[in-house]
């Protein structure tokens, strides 16, 4: 008989399905169903252990508690999936035996990932199976922030400039951040320093024909770095009551 059917998990763990024994037809079935649908891993005792897609990494004892079978019954079962009907290989590990299901792609080909199950597989007493998917999902999203590019004198001078400000007044603007490695008066990296300058900076008395343009170099006296620091100020204080309103 050839063809699909398409079957739910859902109806893989209802009552229906695990209210009674298994049958051996049933329990080949649900090999498939707990079978990795992708790579992943379990951990034993500690030790991790890497699940291939088509691989079920449950211990017997588990399945001798969801298939209702003794645990010799199990490992007779999975001995003649492999010694008599080849459908499966057991990969025996230090610490535990993966099923490796014969031809689990020939089985799968033409279904999507969305009908196929996860095949997580979680024992209370010693496993905890981590698919990728779940493996990349637990990840915190990591939230990279803009780098600053500090700007050239130049560039500062010609940005006061263009807005009607001083040429003079731009490069002790940029000597004051320059100095202090692009921090302000309260030691926060300046992250947009157009911002800043227009916050701080942008003065009437900077304005241009308000005062002599004297590129000459020097360093801003004592009083007027404190201006800036006040200006500073003044500007987080709005900034911040601009964003609590």
């Amino acid at each position: 008989m050839d063809g699909w059917v398409k079957f739910h998990r859902r109806f893989l763990d209802s009552d229906l399905w695990l209210s009674e024994p298994f049958t051996k037809g049933q329990a080949w079935v649900d090999l498939f169903s707990i079978a990795n649908h992708k790579n992943g891993f379990i951990r034993v005792r500690g030790n991790r252990v890497e699940v291939k897609r088509g691989q079920v990494g449950w211990s017997q004892v588990r399945l001798a508690k969801r298939w209702k079978w003794s645990r010799g019954k199990v490992r007779r079962f999975l001995d003649e999936l492999e010694n008599i009907d080849g459908k499966v290989v057991q990969q025996k590990t230090k610490v535990t035996t993966l099923i490796n299901i014969i031809n689990y792609e020939l089985y799968q080909t033409g279904d999507t990932t969305g009908n196929t199950t996860d095949g997580q597989q979680t024992d209370n007493r010693r496993y905890t199976n981590k698919n990728e998917k779940n493996e990349k999902n637990n990840k915190k999203k990591k939230i990279k922030k803009k780098s600053f590019s500090p700007p050239t004198p130049e560039e500062v001078q010609n940005y006061f400039f263009e807005n009607g400000y001083t040429k003079e007044s731009g490069l002790n603007a940029w000597k004051y951040y320059n100095d202090g490695n692009w921090k302000d008066a309260g030691g926060k990296q300046v992250l947009s320093w157009k911002q800043k300058m227009r916050g701080v900076w942008f003065k009437p008395e900077n304005k241009i024909n308000n005062r002599p343009q004297k590129l000459n170099g020097n360093s801003m006296s004592r009083s007027d770095q404190n201006a800036v620091a006040c200006m500073e100020f003044i500007e987080d204080m709005r900034q911040e009551a601009d964003y609590h309103e």
